[in-house]
């Protein structure tokens, strides 16, 4: 079925329930239909969480502060009006992107290209990720024509036929930015970037590939704010070592994080881009068990040592008896644990390393 475009620059009303026919096939939510909701860290930040995808805004004396835009323009167009409503304002500072991956950029294009940042590498990302973007156009695709049988069985005054409708054109509008490509951040760095609002400072500080080509912290001292993206959360035991990206810059990694760990910086929120939230104690233990790893595995590679024996020396709960977090491990902690050794040890080698 030939499927009509649609122009992403095209207003459509934004609602507070999105039903997400192209969020489902683009950031593997779950169910079709959820509810946007805010959620306030301070009087000048807020949430605007739907599932697990999260869109942070903050509140500067310069204009509003956007991180990440979710997986469509439709969903973003939503959340902007629920940020414009709740900051009575509609003036932006500054759109940031925490790293490439489409549910972080793709309504990208809602706002003014000048305004938005992110890491060089997010084109290197985007070009990589082209083929995984043609099979969910064609998934996509499928979705829509499925809707649309279900729309032509509909009464046009119901309420079902309003949704089934909605569906498509969000679907119709994600597919056309597969087609066209997101807008790319206008403003990129490479190591650090600092962006001064005036009342408030966000200090973004490239965390070495790995999950992606590009991924970023965005720390906002003044509102004791560490937002992780896609780089760091404990959504599952132990932390895994991804290579997304086709590599790991692990030694970064650790840099990065001893930053925060070592320094004193108070942190109240550390927020992922998906997972739970993260304590203090949760990040130094993150840092820690990468270190573990990076040290360790170096040492066992001048030690002549093959990947069996160091498993061995690795293994759970022996190298980690006193880690309150590893001690006692369950049949998928030593699985995770076990594809870290085996990621980290193909990087070191030189052979070629599965994605996670």
């Amino acid at each position: 079925m030939e499927l009509p475009k649609m122009n992403i620059s095209q207003p459509r009303i934004a609602r507070r329930v999105v039903l997400g026919l192209g969020l489902l096939a683009l950031a593997a939510a779950d169910g079709l239909a959820a509810t946007m909701e805010i959620v306030r860290l301070s009087p000048t930040m807020i949430i605007v969480q739907e599932g697990r995808g999260r869109t942070f805004a903050l509140n500067s004396a310069r204009g509003i502060v956007v991180i990440d835009t979710r997986a469509s323009a439709a969903d973003m167009r939503t959340a902007k009006v629920l940020i414009e409503a709740e900051f009575k304002r509609q003036d932006y500072a500054f759109v940031i992107n925490t790293h490439d991956h489409w549910e972080h950029v793709a309504g990208n294009g809602v706002f003014e290209p000048r305004f938005i940042v992110g890491h060089a590498g997010i084109h290197e990302g985007q070009e990589q990720d082209k083929p995984r973007q043609h099979d969910v156009q064609s998934r996509l695709t499928q979705e829509i024509a499925k809707e649309q049988q279900i729309l032509a069985g509909l009464e046009k005054v119901s309420p079902a036929y309003q949704t089934s409708a909605e569906k498509i054109a969000d679907g119709l509008e994600a597919l056309e930015t597969l087609r066209t490509g997101i807008v790319e951040p206008a403003i990129t760095f490479n190591d650090r970037l600092t962006l001064d609002l005036g009342d408030r400072t966000v200090r973004l500080i490239y965390f070495g590939k790995g999950h992606s080509h590009s991924d970023i912290l965005v720390h906002i001292p003044e509102e004791k704010v560490l937002l992780t993206g896609g780089a760091c959360s404990l959504a599952k035991l132990p932390p895994p070592f991804q290579a997304w990206a086709g590599t790991m810059e692990v030694a970064r990694w650790i840099e990065v994080l001893s930053e925060f760990v070592d320094s004193g910086i108070e942190l109240t929120h550390i927020i992922p881009g998906h997972a739970p939230p993260l304590s203090p104690a949760d990040l130094k233990f993150i840092r820690d068990y990468d270190r573990e790893l990076w040290l360790g595995l170096n040492e066992a590679l001048r030690d002549g040592l093959t990947l069996d024996a160091v498993k061995s020396r690795f293994a759970l709960p022996t190298r980690f008896a006193d880690w309150d977090r590893l001690a006692n491990p369950t049949d998928e902690v030593v699985r995770q644990h076990t594809g870290n050794l085996e990621r980290l040890w193909a990087l070191l080698v030189g052979a070629p390393a599965t994605k996670s």
